[in-house]
Order: C-alpha cells, then sequence, then structure tokens
C-alpha cells in the first residue's frame, strides 16, 4: 500500500509542476521532511493526507488508486 501511495504523490504532484521544495513550503515542513513522505508513506498521517490532497487539488482517494 505504500508503494501505491508514494508513486501517486509523486506523479499527482509533478502533474501540478511542483517541486519537491514547493510542496515542503506549502506543507510547512523541511524539504527533507517532505521528501521522506514520498519515499515512506507510513509517515504520514491522515491529517497530512488531507493537506497533500488540498495542495493537489485532488481527493484523498486518489493517492490509494493503482
Amino acid at each position: 500500500m505504500e508503494e501505491i501511495i508514494t508513486s501517486n504523490l509523486k506523479s499527482l504532484r509533478t502533474k501540478k509542476s511542483l517541486t519537491q521544495a514547493d510542496m515542503a513550503k506549502k506543507l510547512g515542513v523541511k524539504r527533507q521532511t517532505y521528501i521522506n513522505y514520498e519515499n515512506n508513506a507510513s509517515n504520514l498521517k491522515v491529517s497530512q493526507l488531507i493537506q497533500l490532497a488540498d495542495i493537489l487539488e485532488c481527493k484523498i482517494d486518489d493517492f490509494f488508486v493503482k
């Protein structure tokens, strides 16, 4: 499941032409922290998924679709 989330997170981010640094800034975290989110989705909390969905203008379900 984690691989699906991380793959979709990266894909949705790149479709919006956002860098990892852009995402980190929007989330109010360090770039390395955001990189860790993309590499290891198990660290993501539901509240963070909600924030990510808002930034990426998608549904939370979009992170879980193969």
